[in-house]
Formats: C-alpha cells, structure tokens, sequence
C-alpha cells in the first residue's frame, strides 16, 4: 500500500508536466530587445505584421512586387515577404494563428480541418525539413501578437502573427542572412 501511494504521488507530481503546453515545447521563448538603427523604411503586408528596415540596409537594395514584396540587398541576401489568409490556403474561418504552429510541427492536433492540419504537416517536410533545416524554432513578441522564426544556417522563415487578427499571418523567408541581419532587418522593425 505505501509503495501504491509514492506511485500515486509522483504520477499526480509529474502531471502537470505533461499535460502543459507541451506542443510549444519545440520552440524556444526568445526575447529581443528592439534597438535604434536610425531611419528605417516600413513595409506592411496584410493587417497582420509590418517591418522597419533600417534606410541603410536597403543602400543599393533591389525592391520588387511578384506575389509578395521581395528585396535583393547589396551584398546578394534577399528577403520576401508576403500575406497568407485563410482564404487563399482554401480554409475560410479558420484561426491562421495555428497556421505556424503546424507548419513548424510544434502542435500536429486540434479544432482545425484534417486536411488543413495534414496540408501543413506535409508543407513542413518540403519547406522547413528541406529547404530551411531549422537549428532551432524561436518565438518572440512582436507589437501585434507572436512572432514565430524557423533559424537555417542559409535559409530562415520568419511568421508574424496578430493577437486580434486571426484570418492571415505575415510570412517573410530569408536567404543568406545570419542571425544578426535578420534580427536587424526582418525582426526588429516589427517589435514593441
């Protein structure tokens, strides 16, 4: 009887554990502190998620509209930016802010259409698995909600979202810009 009680104890213990928000548990908090790059250029797609870049980043940059913003920088990185709703994904009335979540694999169940869950799950084995190969996946705060950032060593993906809008994300993928230029051009512009 004893042993049945410590059992009880250390299973009732552990439980929270496991039944806490253990999807997010994939991704690591990431605070950043907004820093002052001096003038910066601010480009918005959507409702949801905005970026300042500072004006001497886009010295000599290539700006262009194909179905989204892309721009090419001096020094050959790029970056493009472009809105997702719910809507274009083909899932009227569904909450866009799970969108990065199961793209990212940080949750694989919910309210959400089968298919929509198993369309993402199967986006993530050829967009992140392959092509961005994520160290890690951050999370951080932004002025309208969360920001999710897939890091690649050549690639990163970037998703804004906003805690009032739930029918589109802000996506912006990077390539070739380390954590610093990104952190700078892509991430800073868009927090608090």
């Amino acid at each position: 009887m004893f042993k049945l009680k410590w059992i009880l104890f250390y299973t009732l213990l552990s439980t929270p554990f496991f039944t806490s928000n253990f999807a997010l548990a994939g991704a690591k908090e990431y605070p950043i502190i907004k820093v002052d790059y001096g003038p910066v250029t601010s480009f918005k797609s959507g409702a949801v998620g905005s970026m300042s870049i500072p004006v001497d980043e886009l010295a000599d940059a290539k700006v262009a509209l194909f179905d989204g913003l892309v721009i090419i920088f001096s020094n050959g990185s790029n970056l493009s930016m472009e809105t997702i709703t719910d809507v274009s994904m083909g899932y009227s009335g569904v909450d866009m802010r799970t969108w990065p979540k199961y793209l990212l694999g940080l949750q694989d169940k919910g309210l959400e259409p089968v298919a929509y869950i198993a369309e993402l799950a199967k986006s993530r084995q050829h967009i992140i698995d392959s092509e961005i190969v994520p160290s890690e996946v951050r999370t951080f705060i932004t002025k309208q909600g969360l920001g999710y950032w897939a890091v690649g060593s050549k690639k990163s993906m970037i998703v804004f979202t906003s805690s009032e809008i739930k029918d589109q994300v802000m996506l912006v993928f990077t390539k070739n810009m380390d954590e610093s230029e990104v952190k700078k051009i892509v991430i800073n512009g868009a927090l608090k």
